[in-house]
């Protein structure tokens, strides 16, 4: 670990510059008060250049030049903004160097992978944190807030669900994705209700299944999953690569309600209607989103300084949620619900 992040700003290398690194996380990395922007890693030379000069990064690499900048001492962490199939490779050589990790979602191809990744993070004692942005949504954070008083009562509804229409390229090929729509789009939902309700499922089960099956033929189209929760508690979630841009979540309960749309998406102001006692009808409000990453930036840089990951988006939770999606994809082929208590190991027991 670098002795100067405990003086200075964390300098940050990003690795894959697709559409969100561009248009999300450069931008907010300028104006991060923790985090610069020291090294660029892409396939495309051309992009890497324009945008090192652009968001004035000192360095740019291509992929098959990875082990220069981890070798690098002006980089102290990678940000993978990669396809899942190159997320334990690109982890493991980077904690080995001694550099901090996060890692966009979903963690790994498999739970075999994402455990690999943990425990080479843990042995080599560097942060690996997950990207998940949600926890850092303050309109979420508020919904969190409000579960937590009983604002809404006992839960007895949730749905969510969340879709786009995928372009051609990486996401269709499962050598490279791991899965389809639930992979890539499914994880939200998950990470989200699980961190909300401060609980993981105890029973999971999928049904997937395409439109286009020309197109999709090694990866899902569309998904529906039911997650159960202790004490009776289901969430009915879908996901889709057929269905243009959108995202909800609801969450009812016996004494209000809470629903949001485009809650997901990070381009996005987010709608939110909300039915509480005591109120004299349904309020509706636009909330403007705010600086999600940013946030998580400076919770990735302060866990750097502290040696302590927030639980919900630590590398156990990204290993967890890997377990969840696991299960349901054995689900989708078994065509029949799963039972988590019995498949997990007694290290990522599902919370309760």
């Amino acid at each position: 670990m670098a002795d100067h992040i405990n003086e200075h700003r964390v300098r940050m290398a990003l690795v894959g510059l697709g559409q969100y690194a561009q248009y999300k996380v450069l931008p907010t990395l300028m104006r991060s008060s923790t985090v610069d922007v020291t090294a660029l890693v892409s396939g495309d030379e051309e992009k890497r250049r324009h945008l090192a000069q652009q968001y004035q990064s000192h360095y740019h690499y291509s992929y098959d030049h990875y082990e220069q900048c981890l070798a690098n001492p002006e980089v102290d962490a990678v940000y993978l903004l990669l396809p899942p199939h190159w997320h334990e490779s690109f982890t493991i050589r980077a904690v080995r160097m001694g550099k901090h990790v996060l890692c966009e979602k979903s963690m790994a191809m498999t739970v075999a992978a994402a455990q690999r990744m943990l425990d080479a993070a843990q042995e080599n004692h560097v942060v690996l944190m997950m990207a998940y942005r949600m926890p850092f949504d303050s309109s979420l954070q508020r919904v969190y807030e409000a579960l937590r008083a009983n604002e809404l009562g006992t839960i007895k509804q949730v749905n969510s669900s969340i879709s786009f229409n995928v372009p051609d390229g990486w996401r269709l090929q499962r050598a490279l994705s791991g899965g389809g729509a639930l992979m890539d789009l499914g994880i939200y939902p998950i990470h989200t209700l699980c961190w909300l309700l401060q609980q993981d499922p105890v029973t999971v089960q999928g049904h997937a299944w395409s439109t286009d099956p020309r197109r999709f033929q090694e990866v899902e189209e569309s998904v529906a999953f039911r997650l159960e929760f202790s004490q009776g508690l289901q969430a009915q979630c879908a996901a889709s690569y057929g269905v243009t841009d959108h995202s909800a979540l609801f969450i009812g309960g016996d004494k209000g309600w809470i629903s949001m749309s485009s809650v997901y998406d990070f381009d996005k102001n987010i709608v939110q209607q909300t039915l509480t006692e005591g109120n004299s009808g349904i309020q509706t409000e636009m909330i403007t989103r705010g600086e999600d990453v940013g946030s998580m930036l400076d919770a990735f840089a302060q866990s750097i300084q502290t040696g302590r990951v927030l639980p919900d988006c630590s590398g156990e939770r990204g290993l967890r949620d890997q377990h969840i999606l696991a299960a349901l994809y054995q689900s989708m082929a078994l065509r029949q619900p799963i039972d988590l208590v019995e498949m997990l190991p007694e290290s990522v027991l599902p919370l309760t």
